[in-house]
């Protein structure tokens, strides 16, 4: 939900009654369906709180404060709450009707969106929208390739984390010679500090875990090659 109210300019697709808006810098100017133009000034978008807050002095409005703040409630679910103070009092209550329809706007847009593909940008597939999806779409593990090569120093880093554990494969480089690695049992030791990958109680699992990295290495399709060095980072 928050992609959506953090845009200014998609209010026309939320709110209704308003056919089209400009934004510039922290003014935001809309336009009724009726060719009525309103000013709001914007006076909070923020990312970490996912609150947008805006302010309408102008046509019969003394004062107009819209306060949108989304809430997360668990991994997958959020609350939008969209609150309004205006003077006159009276207007609180027609501005009501308004932001219900919006918020129901709100909710079927990010449906939407979370249920659409990845966007065309993307080179791969859509992460889950939640542990359902997650398991319909069988993404029980994650990989992830570390391939550095910074003034003559090679280190090639493979990653497999599942719910239960964390195992990291280091192949022969500079530093390794192919046979070290680190393995973590994420439901004793979340914070990853004993390193299992060589105790002979894990060994099932490693092997398990390995597995599952040949088979991440072996899949079909391009691989990415090494750009050059531009610049430390």
């Amino acid at each position: 939900m928050w992609g959506i109210v953090t845009r200014p300019e998609s209010i026309p697709e939320w709110f209704p009654g308003i056919e089209s808006c400009t934004v510039s810098g922290n003014i935001r100017v809309i336009r009724t369906g009726a060719g009525i133009e309103i000013p709001e000034e914007i006076l909070t978008n923020d990312p970490l709180l996912r609150r947008f807050v805006y302010r309408i002095k102008a046509l019969i409005y003394r004062f107009r404060l819209g306060v949108i703040d989304v809430i997360a409630i668990s991994e997958d679910d959020s609350l939008c709450v969209y609150s309004t103070t205006a003077e006159p009092d009276v207007l609180a209550l027609v501005i009501a009707g308004g932001s219900s329809d919006a918020l129901s706007e709100i909710k079927r847009l990010a449906e939407a969106s979370a249920r659409a593909g990845p966007p065309t940008w993307v080179e791969g597939a859509s992460l889950p929208i939640n542990d359902d999806d997650a398991h319909a779409r069988f993404f029980g593990s994650t990989v992830t390739e570390w391939d550095s090569a910074l003034f003559g120093v090679d280190v090639h880093v493979r990653t497999v984390v599942t719910r239960d554990h964390l195992c990291s494969e280091y192949g022969s480089g500079t530093l390794h010679d192919g046979s070290e690695g680190e393995l973590y049992d994420l439901r004793d030791d979340p914070q990853q500090r004993v390193n299992g990958f060589d105790d002979p109680a894990y060994a099932g699992v490693r092997a398990t875990l390995h597995e599952r990295l040949r088979e991440h290495e072996d899949r079909p399709g391009e691989r990415a090659q090494f750009g050059a060095v531009m610049i430390p980072v």
